[in-house]
Protein backbone atom coordinates (compact mmCIF):
# COMPACT_ATOMS: atom_id res chain seq x y z
CA UNK A 1 0.00 0.00 0.00
CA UNK A 2 1.08 3.51 -0.41
CA UNK A 3 1.15 6.34 1.76
CA UNK A 4 2.16 10.18 0.50
CA UNK A 5 3.97 12.49 1.79
CA UNK A 6 7.20 15.18 1.81
CA UNK A 7 10.20 13.27 2.23
CA UNK A 8 11.79 13.87 6.15
CA UNK A 9 14.46 16.06 5.81
CA UNK A 10 16.36 14.85 8.79
CA UNK A 11 15.60 10.68 7.41
CA UNK A 12 18.96 8.85 7.48
CA UNK A 13 19.49 6.18 5.08
CA UNK A 14 22.24 4.13 3.52
CA UNK A 15 22.34 6.61 0.56
CA UNK A 16 22.20 9.79 2.57
CA UNK A 17 25.21 8.40 4.90
CA UNK A 18 27.69 7.68 1.91
CA UNK A 19 26.60 10.89 0.52
CA UNK A 20 27.84 12.39 3.93
CA UNK A 21 31.18 10.17 3.85
CA UNK A 22 31.78 11.54 0.68
CA UNK A 23 31.24 15.12 1.75
CA UNK A 24 33.69 14.17 4.37
CA UNK A 25 36.50 13.24 2.29
CA UNK A 26 35.89 16.41 0.43
CA UNK A 27 37.02 18.83 3.58
CA UNK A 28 39.98 15.90 4.27
CA UNK A 29 41.41 16.16 0.96
CA UNK A 30 40.48 20.36 0.19
CA UNK A 31 41.18 21.68 3.64
CA UNK A 32 38.77 23.55 5.59
CA UNK A 33 35.90 25.16 3.25
CA UNK A 34 32.32 26.70 3.57
CA UNK A 35 29.36 24.54 3.42
CA UNK A 36 28.12 26.04 0.70
CA UNK A 37 31.56 24.79 -1.34
CA UNK A 38 31.47 21.33 -0.08
CA UNK A 39 27.53 21.46 -1.18
CA UNK A 40 28.55 22.51 -4.59
CA UNK A 41 31.27 19.83 -5.07
CA UNK A 42 29.30 16.91 -3.57
CA UNK A 43 26.93 17.87 -6.36
CA UNK A 44 29.29 18.63 -8.80
CA UNK A 45 30.75 15.19 -8.90
CA UNK A 46 27.40 13.45 -10.28
CA UNK A 47 29.83 10.54 -11.94
CA UNK A 48 30.44 9.08 -8.56
CA UNK A 49 27.22 10.28 -6.02
CA UNK A 50 24.43 9.70 -8.79
CA UNK A 51 23.10 6.89 -7.29
CA UNK A 52 23.60 7.68 -3.57
CA UNK A 53 21.88 11.74 -3.86
CA UNK A 54 18.92 9.72 -6.07
CA UNK A 55 16.64 10.49 -2.93
CA UNK A 56 16.43 13.65 -2.98
CA UNK A 57 19.01 13.97 -0.03
CA UNK A 58 19.52 17.16 1.80
CA UNK A 59 23.13 18.51 1.81
CA UNK A 60 22.13 20.65 4.19
CA UNK A 61 21.59 17.45 6.81
CA UNK A 62 24.98 15.72 6.07
CA UNK A 63 27.06 19.47 6.79
CA UNK A 64 25.25 18.55 10.33
CA UNK A 65 27.82 15.71 10.38
CA UNK A 66 30.74 17.00 9.58
CA UNK A 67 32.13 19.62 12.35
CA UNK A 68 31.29 22.95 11.40
CA UNK A 69 33.32 25.79 13.84
CA UNK A 70 32.46 29.34 14.86
CA UNK A 71 34.58 30.82 11.93
CA UNK A 72 31.75 29.23 9.24
CA UNK A 73 33.97 26.86 8.00
CA UNK A 74 34.10 22.72 8.22
CA UNK A 75 36.94 20.72 9.45
CA UNK A 76 37.56 17.08 9.50
CA UNK A 77 39.09 16.73 12.83
CA UNK A 78 36.78 15.36 14.84
CA UNK A 79 35.29 13.22 12.40
CA UNK A 80 38.21 11.94 11.37
CA UNK A 81 38.94 10.34 14.82
CA UNK A 82 36.33 8.24 14.43
CA UNK A 83 36.36 7.24 10.32
CA UNK A 84 40.09 6.70 10.79
CA UNK A 85 41.46 5.95 7.31
CA UNK A 86 37.69 5.65 5.53
CA UNK A 87 39.03 8.81 3.21
CA UNK A 88 40.97 6.14 1.27
CA UNK A 89 38.54 3.92 0.76
CA UNK A 90 36.48 3.70 -2.59
CA UNK A 91 33.27 3.04 -0.57
CA UNK A 92 32.56 3.10 3.14
CA UNK A 93 32.89 -0.48 5.07
CA UNK A 94 30.59 -1.45 8.28
CA UNK A 95 32.54 0.35 10.35
CA UNK A 96 32.70 3.69 8.65
CA UNK A 97 28.85 3.58 8.85
CA UNK A 98 28.80 2.82 12.27
CA UNK A 99 30.79 6.08 13.05
CA UNK A 100 28.78 7.77 10.54
CA UNK A 101 25.40 6.20 12.09
CA UNK A 102 26.72 7.21 15.38
CA UNK A 103 27.25 10.90 14.29
CA UNK A 104 24.40 11.04 12.75
CA UNK A 105 22.37 9.81 16.06
CA UNK A 106 24.09 12.30 17.58
CA UNK A 107 23.88 15.25 15.48
CA UNK A 108 19.99 14.74 15.11
CA UNK A 109 18.85 12.58 18.17
CA UNK A 110 16.18 10.82 16.20
CA UNK A 111 13.17 9.47 18.29
CA UNK A 112 13.69 5.94 17.46
CA UNK A 113 16.83 5.72 19.09
CA UNK A 114 14.90 5.67 22.36
CA UNK A 115 14.21 2.03 20.98
CA UNK A 116 16.99 0.92 19.59
CA UNK A 117 18.31 1.24 22.95
CA UNK A 118 16.79 -1.66 23.94
CA UNK A 119 18.64 -3.95 21.69
CA UNK A 120 18.80 -4.60 17.83
CA UNK A 121 15.68 -7.03 18.04
CA UNK A 122 13.15 -3.86 19.25
CA UNK A 123 15.18 -1.87 16.83
CA UNK A 124 13.94 -4.50 13.92
CA UNK A 125 10.50 -4.33 15.01
CA UNK A 126 10.05 -0.96 15.11
CA UNK A 127 12.43 1.10 12.95
CA UNK A 128 11.46 2.11 9.24
CA UNK A 129 13.45 0.23 6.72
CA UNK A 130 15.75 2.97 6.19
CA UNK A 131 16.79 2.95 9.45
CA UNK A 132 17.47 -1.29 9.87
CA UNK A 133 19.15 -0.73 6.10
CA UNK A 134 21.57 1.38 8.20
CA UNK A 135 22.31 -0.55 10.68
CA UNK A 136 23.10 -3.90 8.89
CA UNK A 137 24.91 -2.23 6.29
CA UNK A 138 27.37 -0.93 10.00
CA UNK A 139 27.21 -4.84 10.66
CA UNK A 140 25.07 -3.77 13.89
CA UNK A 141 22.36 -6.42 14.02
CA UNK A 142 24.09 -9.51 12.87
CA UNK A 143 23.75 -12.51 14.78
CA UNK A 144 27.19 -12.61 15.86
CA UNK A 145 28.55 -9.36 16.34
CA UNK A 146 31.99 -8.58 16.27
CA UNK A 147 33.52 -7.13 19.31
CA UNK A 148 33.88 -3.23 17.97
CA UNK A 149 29.97 -3.54 17.33
CA UNK A 150 29.54 -4.94 20.95
CA UNK A 151 31.82 -1.46 21.62
CA UNK A 152 29.77 0.43 19.48
CA UNK A 153 26.37 -0.30 21.60
CA UNK A 154 27.65 0.47 24.79
CA UNK A 155 28.80 3.95 23.82
CA UNK A 156 25.34 4.12 21.61
CA UNK A 157 23.56 3.37 24.77
CA UNK A 158 25.08 5.78 26.38
CA UNK A 159 24.82 8.60 24.34
CA UNK A 160 21.35 8.54 24.31
CA UNK A 161 20.95 7.67 28.16
CA UNK A 162 22.72 11.30 28.90
CA UNK A 163 20.08 12.86 26.40
CA UNK A 164 17.13 14.17 28.51
CA UNK A 165 14.08 11.91 29.04
CA UNK A 166 11.70 14.44 30.54
CA UNK A 167 10.69 16.29 27.12
CA UNK A 168 7.55 16.20 25.23
CA UNK A 169 9.70 14.28 22.38
CA UNK A 170 9.85 11.08 24.50
CA UNK A 171 6.51 10.92 25.67
CA UNK A 172 5.42 11.27 22.20
CA UNK A 173 7.53 8.51 20.84
CA UNK A 174 6.67 6.22 23.80
CA UNK A 175 2.87 6.87 23.25
CA UNK A 176 3.06 6.17 19.44
CA UNK A 177 5.43 2.46 20.26
CA UNK A 178 2.40 2.21 22.84
CA UNK A 179 -0.37 2.92 20.08
CA UNK A 180 1.44 0.20 17.35
CA UNK A 181 1.41 -2.58 19.49
CA UNK A 182 -1.97 -2.03 20.28
CA UNK A 183 -3.45 -1.97 17.14
CA UNK A 184 -1.77 -4.63 16.53
CA UNK A 185 -2.89 -6.75 19.17
CA UNK A 186 -6.19 -5.38 18.73
CA UNK A 187 -6.52 -6.42 15.36
CA UNK A 188 -4.80 -9.70 16.13
CA UNK A 189 -7.50 -10.74 18.56
CA UNK A 190 -10.27 -9.57 16.22
CA UNK A 191 -8.88 -12.33 13.98
CA UNK A 192 -7.62 -10.26 11.42
CA UNK A 193 -3.98 -11.22 11.49
CA UNK A 194 -3.43 -9.80 7.76
CA UNK A 195 -4.72 -6.31 8.61
CA UNK A 196 -2.23 -6.18 12.13
CA UNK A 197 0.00 -7.12 10.11
CA UNK A 198 -0.22 -3.92 7.75
CA UNK A 199 -0.27 -1.41 10.76
CA UNK A 200 2.24 1.11 9.65
CA UNK A 201 3.87 3.88 12.03
CA UNK A 202 4.07 6.69 9.45
CA UNK A 203 5.45 9.25 11.77
CA UNK A 204 8.64 7.78 11.56
CA UNK A 205 8.64 8.67 8.16
CA UNK A 206 7.75 11.65 8.20
CA UNK A 207 5.81 14.10 10.16
CA UNK A 208 3.42 15.50 7.20
CA UNK A 209 0.98 13.21 6.95
CA UNK A 210 -1.33 14.79 9.94
CA UNK A 211 -1.14 11.76 12.03
CA UNK A 212 0.88 8.98 13.35
CA UNK A 213 0.05 5.60 13.10
CA UNK A 214 -2.04 4.06 9.82
CA UNK A 215 -4.29 0.70 10.79
CA UNK A 216 -7.76 -0.52 9.98
CA UNK A 217 -11.45 0.02 11.92
CA UNK A 218 -11.05 -3.78 13.16
CA UNK A 219 -14.18 -5.61 14.79
CA UNK A 220 -14.95 -2.87 17.28
CA UNK A 221 -17.31 -0.26 17.01
CA UNK A 222 -14.38 2.54 17.13
CA UNK A 223 -16.01 4.50 14.01
CA UNK A 224 -19.62 4.17 13.07
CA UNK A 225 -20.57 3.49 9.66
CA UNK A 226 -17.29 1.34 8.74
CA UNK A 227 -16.19 -1.99 7.70
CA UNK A 228 -13.35 -3.28 9.92
CA UNK A 229 -11.63 -3.37 6.77
CA UNK A 230 -11.80 0.31 6.22
CA UNK A 231 -8.51 2.77 7.14
CA UNK A 232 -8.10 4.04 10.07
CA UNK A 233 -5.58 7.32 11.10
CA UNK A 234 -4.73 7.71 14.42
CA UNK A 235 -3.18 10.69 15.89
CA UNK A 236 -1.51 9.81 19.39
CA UNK A 237 -1.20 12.18 22.15
CA UNK A 238 0.38 11.05 25.91
CA UNK A 239 1.17 12.67 28.59
CA UNK A 240 3.48 11.11 31.65
CA UNK A 241 1.57 12.03 34.36
CA UNK A 242 -0.49 9.60 35.88
CA UNK A 243 -4.84 9.90 35.08
CA UNK A 244 -6.26 13.51 36.16
CA UNK A 245 -9.45 15.44 36.21
CA UNK A 246 -8.03 17.04 32.94
CA UNK A 247 -5.42 16.37 30.05
CA UNK A 248 -3.37 18.81 27.63
CA UNK A 249 -2.04 18.28 24.55
CA UNK A 250 -1.04 20.51 21.16
CA UNK A 251 -3.02 20.27 18.27
CA UNK A 252 -1.28 21.21 14.91
CA UNK A 253 -3.46 23.02 12.26
CA UNK A 254 -2.16 20.02 9.95
CA UNK A 255 -3.49 17.30 12.14
CA UNK A 256 -7.00 18.86 12.66
CA UNK A 257 -7.38 19.72 8.80
CA UNK A 258 -6.03 15.66 8.39
CA UNK A 259 -8.94 14.61 10.53
CA UNK A 260 -11.71 16.94 8.99
CA UNK A 261 -10.39 15.94 4.69
CA UNK A 262 -10.04 12.10 4.85
CA UNK A 263 -13.19 9.92 3.69
CA UNK A 264 -11.12 7.33 5.66
CA UNK A 265 -11.86 7.19 9.46
CA UNK A 266 -9.81 9.39 12.08
CA UNK A 267 -9.30 9.18 15.94
CA UNK A 268 -7.32 10.55 18.49
CA UNK A 269 -5.85 8.24 20.68
CA UNK A 270 -4.78 9.56 24.32
CA UNK A 271 -2.63 7.89 26.92
CA UNK A 272 -1.37 8.37 30.33
CA UNK A 273 1.22 7.17 32.48
CA UNK A 274 3.50 7.04 29.33
CA UNK A 275 7.45 6.99 30.27
CA UNK A 276 10.78 5.01 29.47
CA UNK A 277 10.46 3.14 32.81
CA UNK A 278 6.53 3.42 33.83
CA UNK A 279 3.74 1.82 31.81
CA UNK A 280 0.47 3.18 30.04
CA UNK A 281 -2.80 2.00 30.31
CA UNK A 282 -4.76 -1.21 28.61
CA UNK A 283 -5.45 0.99 26.25
CA UNK A 284 -5.64 4.18 25.23
CA UNK A 285 -8.41 6.92 25.64
CA UNK A 286 -10.60 7.36 21.95
CA UNK A 287 -11.59 10.54 21.12
CA UNK A 288 -13.27 11.50 17.56
CA UNK A 289 -13.01 14.51 15.51
CA UNK A 290 -16.39 15.67 16.09
CA UNK A 291 -16.34 15.38 20.12
CA UNK A 292 -12.93 17.40 19.48
CA UNK A 293 -14.57 20.13 17.62
CA UNK A 294 -16.11 22.63 20.23
CA UNK A 295 -12.13 22.68 21.74
CA UNK A 296 -10.70 23.71 18.15
CA UNK A 297 -10.25 27.57 17.65
CA UNK A 298 -11.77 29.23 14.54
CA UNK A 299 -9.85 31.17 12.11
CA UNK A 300 -11.18 35.09 12.71
CA UNK A 301 -10.69 36.25 9.20
CA UNK A 302 -9.01 35.31 6.08
CA UNK A 303 -5.96 37.15 6.65
CA UNK A 304 -5.44 35.14 10.37
CA UNK A 305 -4.99 31.14 10.60
CA UNK A 306 -4.19 29.46 13.46
CA UNK A 307 -1.32 27.02 13.22
CA UNK A 308 -1.49 25.46 16.50
CA UNK A 309 -3.78 25.41 19.35
CA UNK A 310 -3.42 23.36 22.63
CA UNK A 311 -6.29 21.39 23.59
CA UNK A 312 -7.63 20.76 27.81
CA UNK A 313 -10.18 18.42 27.92
CA UNK A 314 -11.88 16.35 30.62
CA UNK A 315 -10.18 13.02 31.02
CA UNK A 316 -11.82 9.90 29.69
CA UNK A 317 -10.43 7.17 31.54
CA UNK A 318 -8.68 4.07 29.77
Amino acid sequence: MSIDAKPDPAAVSVGRLTTAWYAWRVVVRSGPISAEVCRSIVRRDTDRTREVVSDGVDIALLIRLLDERADGHLHPSAFGLALGSGCDEDLPNAAIYAALLLRYISAVRPPWAIAAVRGGDVLLAYARQDVVDCFCAAGLVDRDVSDVAREWWIAFERLVLSWNFDDNELTGYLAEQATFEYEKVRLSRAGLGRLASQVMWVSQQSDSFGFDIFSFVGAEHMATGRTPADRLRIEVKGTARAASSSVRFYLTRNEWETACSHDEAYLFYLWHRVGLRGHAPEGPSVLTPEALSPLVPQDRSDGVAWTQSRVAIQWLGG
